[in-house]
């Protein structure tokens, strides 16, 4: 017993020295995409602190200093690029701790962070001053004072899961449907050529000769489809990144599962096409022959 407690010992002893590496790590990097030197970094490593709060400390430190210091008097102010990488970054961030990308981004100065860090730090980067601020508050602001930075990127995510439940459900009326374009909400003919018939022996010395090819056309008209989801501010105090992962990612799989109900509506409601025939053949010959409409069977 005494051997195995012993071991268990060594096994957690190893495993706190990992994470303190990990500890250190991640807060030197998060200081270094910061700029703001090894010294601040060590002391973050030195009091203990864990990466989130490290993270927080990184960002009042930017807003101390409102900015990278380039001579000692002048600052230099977020620009575009400054902007894009924190978009490309928070996006990145959201999407690891969803579970929809893996974490391999260690350069990434917003990993890991929370959805009101996230908040925080679009504020900061536009010069606004979050120190006082109460959650709801900041949050708030964040939606409406920073460029758009914000809910861009909560978009972004949503756009990003819900495209992959619609990539992902599993509906079979592509396999014989096809995809056309109109450019209005008018009524439009849709022309449809018949089957190619099968082709013909040409014999040795024969001409080949033209196919036949008839048309009928069908009348197609655009309409709308759509749902609306509510999103307030305890969400994102909250955390709660389902809202902008798994909640779009099931919308997904309802916008397309919709467009596979209209589809197969038409052949159980087998409606008469243009010239009076309905689409699928109610009426076989003897032998089991189908009538001879053109139609499915």
């Amino acid at each position: 017993m005494k051997a195995e407690a012993k071991a268990a010992a060594d096994l957690a002893a190893q495993n706190a020295v990992k994470a303190e590496r990990k500890r250190a790590t991640d807060i030197k990097a998060a200081v270094k995409a910061a700029k703001l030197g090894d010294a601040f970094a060590d002391k973050l490593v030195e009091d203990g602190v864990t990466i989130e709060n490290a993270r927080e400390q990184i960002i009042n430190k930017l807003a101390d200093n409102d900015g990278p210091e380039i001579d000692g008097n002048h600052s230099l102010q977020m620009g575009q690029d400054a902007a894009d990488k924190f978009k490309a970054g928070a996006t990145a961030s959201i999407m690891v701790r969803s579970g929809y990308a893996s974490d391999d981004d260690t350069g990434n100065e917003f990993r890991g962070f929370a959805l009101r860090e996230l908040a925080r730090a679009s504020l900061e980067m536009h010069g606004v001053n979050t120190r006082g601020m109460s959650a709801l508050t900041m949050v708030g602001a964040a939606f409406t004072h920073s460029g758009g930075d914000f809910d861009n990127i909560l978009a972004d995510v949503a756009k990003k899961a819900m495209l992959r439940g619609y990539e992902e459900a599993n509906e079979t009326f592509q396999v014989w449907t096809s995809t056309g374009t109109l450019t209005d909400f008018k009524a439009s003919k849709r022309v449809d050529l018949n089957a190619f018939p099968s082709l013909r022996e040409v014999r040795a010395g024969a001409e080949y000769k033209y196919a036949t090819v008839g048309d009928r056309g069908e009348t197609t008209q655009l309409a709308t489809y759509g749902e609306l989801f509510s999103i307030d501010r305890q969400t994102i105090i909250n955390d709660d990144l389902g809202a902008f992962t798994r909640i779009p990612q099931k919308m997904g799989r309802a916008a397309i599962r919709t467009v596979g109900d209209l589809v197969y509506a038409i052949l159980t409601g087998n409606p008469n096409m243009s010239d009076g025939v309905a689409l699928l053949c109610q009426s076989r010959q003897p032998g089991n022959r189908c009538c001879d409409h053109h139609r499915l069977c």
